[in-house]
């Protein structure tokens, strides 16, 4: 109930500490096989993590779980108990709250590599959401720069992939914050053998949103967009000109966008994932212009509201894309004046090329 409510007051986070350590010494070892027992353990690592969030990483809390899930002396058979939704949320917990290898206890090292293969085997029984929470908290916990350990990196790496192959297959049923958290995740793969797989996938989702502009939130095709920018600059051997058109035509559509409705934020985004993408000059001055307008409304004291995070992020990306705004155009400017592909037919074709890269 505190971690619900956010609520951040000293007493607060004191009587939520003590509600967790009292309810891990309440989950006797003699009940890991029951679905309360670890219905009941999800739930305190959702608690503890929101807790960390409100109050200040506390690692003790989840060196706690962890300990009492060790205590039971197989880890992998309590860890099987768990549903499909209780990994995918125990899982995000400890990627929202560990950030160093060295915070993490053994303990804590056992339970998330068991929780991780568990995960695997169940990715088909995961709702769209949890899905991409494990392919979001595996990329995470493995992959990406800061990531704790590199030991799972494998099974991480066959997580997102898989996650990949059912989101494509099913891509009319995802919404875009699921597709989004799995752009992300799959952004941060290196398996050469997959690098192709991640760029077809990223073609796929950018048409579905493109083809949903009017429903989609900016911050998930931001995220969508950054994504494959990160993606385009990791595979040097595979690039879908097919994803730039459809990358082009996204960002345009950011540039057009009320100031109101997209923000200064998701804007800026687009604009340095526009620029890694090396997209159309006049794509990159469509959002130069946007951009500089936003801010000069702000400082005319109307408009959006611009942190000043936000305006040196952008007065050090617009020099970098004045200086490379001749170039980029000239290298990409038939790109995005094509016309929108055709969501239904690209996608369909897409995923039958992307699954016989995989399997073949």
């Amino acid at each position: 109930g505190v971690a619900k409510l956010g609520l951040t007051g000293p007493r607060d986070c004191k009587f939520a500490r003590s509600c967790i350590e009292r309810l891990c010494e309440l989950l006797a070892p003699s009940c890991t096989s029951s679905h309360n027992f670890s219905q009941a353990l999800a739930n305190t690592m959702w608690a503890a993590s929101k807790f960390s969030q409100l109050c200040g990483k506390d690692i003790a809390l989840c060196n706690i779980i962890a300990k009492h899930i060790c205590n039971s002396n197989d880890v992998d058979s309590c860890i099987a108990t768990f549903q499909p939704m209780q990994l995918s949320i125990s899982l995000l917990a400890f990627q929202q709250i560990y950030t160093k290898e060295h915070n993490m206890s053994l303990e804590v090292q056992a339970v998330v590599l068991s929780a991780t293969r568990q995960a695997q085997r169940k990715l088909n029984e995961l709702s769209c959401h949890g899905l991409s929470n494990v392919a979001f908290a595996v990329s995470g916990l493995y992959l990406r720069p800061k990531a704790l350990f590199s030991r799972g990196a494998a099974v991480a790496n066959d997580c997102i992939v898989a996650a990949m192959m059912r989101a494509s297959a099913e891509v009319e049923e995802f919404p875009a914050v699921s597709l989004a958290e799995i752009c992300t995740a799959a952004s941060y793969v290196t398996d050469e053998r997959t690098l192709k797989s991640v760029q077809l996938f990223m073609e796929i989702v950018a048409c579905k949103v493109y083809s949903e502009n009017q429903t989609a939130d900016w911050i998930d095709i931001t995220q969508i967009l950054v994504a494959g920018a990160r993606s385009w600059k990791t595979d040097r051997f595979y690039r879908s000109s097919a994803y730039l058109g459809v990358a082009s035509k996204l960002a345009l559509l950011a540039a057009q966008t009320p100031h109101w409705e997209i923000g200064s934020r998701c804007l800026l985004n687009c604009a340095r994932a526009a620029e890694d993408l090396g997209l159309a000059s006049d794509v990159l001055q469509a959002l130069t212009v946007s951009m500089d307008t936003l801010i000069a409304q702000c400082d005319a004291g109307s408009g959006v509201c611009v942190n000043d995070i936000d305006r040196r992020q952008w007065c050090d990306l617009r020099k970098l894309m004045r200086k490379n705004l001749v170039a980029s155009g000239d290298a990409f400017r038939s790109l995005h004046n094509c016309e929108a592909p055709n969501n239904s037919g690209m996608t369909h074709s897409v995923v039958q090329e992307w699954q016989q890269h995989w399997w073949h």
